[in-house]
Formats: structure tokens, C-alpha cells, sequence
């Protein structure tokens, strides 16, 4: 690795003017060349790849550029091809304003299990770095990695088949990430995580995000605070799409937001809240996940929910939310879920507006569509039951152990069967049902 300080020179060099071959052959000379560009281009240099296959010898480690501020691109279809599958790839470590751009990699001899921290590309405590048009693929661990960097921007990036996750940002400042695809991810896709001994170190914006086929889930965000995703798409995760909460070792995330996306078919939930201070979700889609289009347990956490749709899921509930403390939805739809619509069990503050469950409850012999329990308030109202199958599920609104509050304008149009209202809360109120 090229451990030393870069000389405070600026300059701009290609690396097969040092020896470095296009042609994929010799990676000691050509790992070799690129650390002579490096040197020779200075700390605020500019390294250039042209078009090429470019073999990199990791077998004793990732190539390693330390304090480097400059700019290293990539020309055409230029590609590090790195020849030890189990090993990292290559590291930046500190340096302020580096860009990165265009840089391609893969894996000769690719690993088939997680090498856990082992990435094809990291940057360790850098600060203001750019990266732009970054292609990985075959990752041993994440394809691209940050950790403990500051204010990172990356753009474009496409990571396909790593074996960890697609794209890990760790106790990282401030971080940005815009226009990133993620393809067969071997754990989750797209992480920002926080770990409880670097709170300070928050803040994330993501924004066009794409993630297909992520073993474990599609977009996490562990411990982090400060944290906005938007215009997201998640495909067929093995675990749920999208997660708010805590992992081994992270914080208690707080002020943490999703919205604007479309979530298919995950294994587990569509969305996933757990032991978060505070998250929110607006004008999300969840079609036909394996469990509860929407899942939350967080004590004395606050969440809320605008504008989310969930169709089809699987087994469970649409909507279930429990052991928080306060929930606030709005403007959300259970479709065809096979338990309840919507149900909120030891929340102590309940406020829900304009609720649809339509045939739901398909597969729960209390018919229970909207329900409430075991918690101290409940505000609610313009709910509505539809349900137009031949024998309706879903026609119970209801309440249990509920100390206080009030559910007003209760509507139905169920086709075969009538509204019921179950309210054994003596503190609630409904009125104004037809």
C-alpha cells in the first residue's frame, strides 16, 4: 500500500506513462504504475485512466492512497480488475476535496459468501469527497464504502452482485447520495448507519434510489438521525423493503424520513420501524410483500404515516402498529391484506384520519378491518370499510381497552353484509356512522 504523504505538488499524469497495461495482464507492474502516479501527481493532482483492463494486484491488501485531494478519473471503458476475490479492493484514507470520476472495478476470481468490511471501493475519513459514474461489481463485502467521512456526494453510482451490502455509508457526516442502483446486493442495499458511539456524526439526504434483489433489506437506516430518502424503488428484498430503527451496536434513530416510493414484493415487511425515536413515511406504494405491508414496534417512539398504500401482502396485517408512542396517520389504504386493515395495539396516542380498508381480513375469523387497543388515547375519523367479495371479511371497527378519545364518520359500502361496531372502550366515543 502507498502509505506515505504525497508530496504538496499538483500535477496531471497517466498512469501507463508509469507502466500500468490496458490489456489486463502483469498486475504487479501495473499496480505498481499506479502507485508512482498517485505520488507523482501530488497531493491535489489529477490521475488519469484511459480506456482499458487494468489488473490490480490485492493480494496483500487494497490499493491505498492516503491523503489525496485531487481528482482521479477514469477515461471510456477503463476497469480495475482485482485479482484476490476476498480481498478489498482500493482505499482512500483522509484527504479533503477528492473527486472521483467514472472509476469501474470488478472481480477476477469473485468470492460466493460475505467478507465482512472488504470492499471494492472505501473511503476512510475523508471530507468533501465527489464521486460520480462509479460502477462495482462482485464486491467481496460493500461495493462502495464511507466511513467516518464527512459531507461525501456520490452520484451515478451503479453497484451490482457485492456480497455485503451494495452500499454502506458508517458514522458519516452529512452524507448524500443521488441517482444509485443496487443489483443483488448479498445483505442489504443501501445502508447510513450511525453506531452509539459516533451520534455526532448524522445527517444523510438520498434521493432516486433503486434496489433489486437485496438479501436482507432493500434501504436501512441504523441509528442514523437527520436522515431524508426520497423517489425510491425497492424489488424483491428478502427482508423489508424499507427500515427505520436500530441494528447491533447503532443509536436510536430520530428525525428520519422516506417518501415518495414504490416498494415490491419483500420477503418480509413492506415497511419496517423498530426501536426508532421518531421516523415518518409519505406517498409510498407497498405491493404484495411476504409479511405486514407495514410494521412498527418502537416504545415511546413516534411515527407517521402519510399517504401509504398497501396492497396484497401476503400474510399479516396491512397496517400494524404496536408498543409506540404516538402514531399519526393519514390518507392510507389496506387492500386484500389477509389479517386486519389497520391495527394499533399499545400506542399510547392514537391520531388517524382518512383511513380506507377495502376486502381485508380475508384470512381473520374477527372480521376486524379498523381496531384499536390497549392504549391510552384514540382520535379518529373518516374511516372507510369497502368490500365487495361474494362472503365480505372485513367489516368490524373497533376498539378494546382504549382509555379516551372519540372515532367519528365511520362509512361503508360493503356489498353482502353490514358495518359492525365493536367498541369496548367506555372512555371512546363513536359517532356519526352509516
Amino acid at each position: 500500500a502507498l502509505t506515505g504523504v504525497l508530496a504538496n505538488a499538483q500535477a496531471t499524469v497517466n498512469v501507463t506513462s508509469y507502466g500500468a497495461l490496458i490489456n489486463g495482464t502483469n498486475s504487479t507492474a501495473t499496480t505498481a504504475a499506479f502507485r508512482t502516479a498517485f505520488a507523482a501527481a501530488g497531493l491535489a493532482g489529477k490521475v488519469v485512466v484511459p480506456p482499458g483492463t487494468y489488473a490490480i494486484d490485492n493480494s496483500a491488501g487494497p490499493l491505498t492512497i492516503n491523503n489525496f485531494q485531487g481528482e482521479f478519473k477514469f477515461e471510456g471503458n477503463a476497469q480495475l480488475v482485482f485479482g484476490v476475490g476476498s480481498q478489498a479492493g482500493m482505499q482512500f484514507n483522509s484527504g479533503t476535496g477528492m473527486r472521483v470520476i467514472g472509476f469501474h472495478s470488478t472481480y477476477s476470481s469473485p468470492v460466493s459468501s460475505p467478507v465482512p468490511g472488504m470492499a471494492a471501493l472505501a473511503f476512510n475519513g475523508t471530507t468533501n469527497t465527489f464521486v460520480d459514474d462509479v460502477m462495482v461489481e462482485k464486491s467481496p463485502g460493500p461495493g462502495l464504502y464511507f466511513i467516518g467521512s464527512v459531507n461525501a456526494k456520490v452520484s451515478n453510482a451503479s453497484i451490482l452482485n457485492s456480497q455485503s451490502q451494495g452500499i454502506l455509508f458508517l458514522n458519516s457526516l452529512d452524507a448524500e447520495l443521488v441517482n444509485a442502483t443496487v443489483t443483488n446486493s448479498g445483505q442489504e442495499g443501501i445502508v447510513f448507519q450511525t453506531n452509539s458511539c459516533s451520534t455526532a456524526q448524522d445527517g444523510a439526504h438520498g434521493a432516486n434510489l433503486t434496489v433489486t434483489g437485496a438479501q436482507g433489506h432493500g434501504i436501512a437506516v441504523y441509528g442514523e438521525s437527520k436522515v431524508t430518502i426520497s423517489g425510491f424503488t425497492v424489488n424483491s428484498s428478502t427482508n423489508s423493503g424499507i427500515y427505520c430503527g436500530t441494528s447491533s451496536g447503532s443509536a436510536t434513530p430520530a428525525n428520519v424520513l422516506y417518501q415518495g416510493g414504490v416498494i415490491d414484493s419483500p420477503a418480509g415487511f413492506g415497511i419496517e420501524i423498530a426501536d426508532a425515536t421518531s421516523c415518518a413515511f409519505a406517498n409510498i406504494q407497498v405491493n404484495a410483500a411476504g409479511n405486514r405491508g407495514v410494521s412498527g414496534s418502537a416504545p415511546g417512539g413516534t411515527v407517521e404515516l402519510r399517504n401509504i398504500r398497501v396492497t396484497g401482502n401476503t400474510t399479516g396485517d396491512g397496517f400494524n402498529l404496536s408498543n409506540l408512542g404516538t402514531v399519526r396517520i393519514s390518507d392510507s389504504a389496506a387492500e386484500k391484506s389477509p389479517g386486519y386493515g389497520f391495527f394499533f395495539s399499545n400506542v399510547q396516542a392514537v391520531v388517524a384520519t382518512a383511513l380506507t380498508a377495502y376486502d381485508v381480513s380475508s384470512q381473520n375469523s374477527l372480521h376486524r378491518a379498523v381496531w384499536f387497543q390497549n392504549g391510552a388515547s384514540v382520535v379518529a375519523f373518516d374511516l372507510t370499510l369497502i368490500d365487495d367479495q361474494r362472503s365480505p371479511t372485513g367489516f368490524v371497527v373497533g376498539t378494546s381497552a382504549i382509555n379516551t378519545g372519540a372515532i367519528h364518520s365511520v362509512a361503508s359500502a360493503i356489498v353482502n353484509g353490514t358495518l359492525q361496531i365493536q367498541n369496548r372502550s367506555t372512555g371512546v366515543s363513536v359517532t356519526s356512522v352509516n
